[in-house]
């Protein structure tokens, strides 16, 4: 986190008026060990002091957030599309949001709409919980028409095997960029399907 965080500084630095957002795929909380506790207030702490603007909640992420007391819902960060609650089948969280980015020289802005995938495969189950994921494929076909709408540049945050996010991929055409990444992935080069371009970034 030290590391990204100089990073972050230095190309703010060397490139002022470069517009950024930096945004998080998913499965970033540790769930095993006697000491994931620890480890992740530490993290969320490092995490929200680097600012991210944008934070995918995959299956490994959303109990160790509530064990910490994060109110999911009152984040304006948090995204997911198929992270349902039980109670109203509602999205848990915002599925997508929308930034505008502006062009200062230009005088004109972008709205990049982001929306976050996750596959229900987590590493552990949960029990009793009061929230479920739905099928990627299904939320897609809910929620990416409308952000089009919205948006002029669509990214999605795929915390997913890679051959899931090829086929929401082929599903939707409409997508400019696809961040894809998931736990035990080999990296992979971009792959260009239809009008998006899949970008691994575990």
């Amino acid at each position: 986190l030290a590391r990204r965080a100089n990073v972050i500084r230095q190309n703010k630095r060397k490139f002022p008026t470069r517009p950024t957002l930096q945004v998080e795929i998913g499965n970033f909380m540790q769930r095993i060990g006697p000491d994931r506790t620890v480890k992740n207030k530490w993290l969320w702490m490092g995490m929200q002091k680097i600012g991210l603007d944008i934070i995918n909640i995959a299956t490994d992420d959303v109990a160790e957030l509530l064990s910490l007391g994060v109110v999911l819902k009152e984040n304006g960060y948090f995204v997911s599309a198929n992270l349902i609650s039980e109670k109203s089948g509602d999205p848990l969280v915002s599925p997508y949001i929308i930034k505008k980015i502006s062009l200062p020289k230009e005088g004109r802005y972008f709205r990049i709409g982001f929306i976050g995938f996750s596959s229900p495969d987590g590493f552990l189950e949960e029990k009793s919980a009061d929230y479920f994921w739905e099928d990627p494929l299904i939320s897609a076909k809910k929620w990416l028409p409308e952000l089009n709408r919205k948006s002029d540049f669509v990214i999605v945050l795929a915390c997913m095997p890679s051959e899931d996010a090829i086929q929401l991929a082929i599903d939707n055409s409409n997508v400019d960029i696809f961040l894809n990444g998931f736990k035990y992935q080999s990296s992979m080069p971009k792959i260009k399907i239809n009008h998006s371009t899949i970008i691994y970034a575990e």
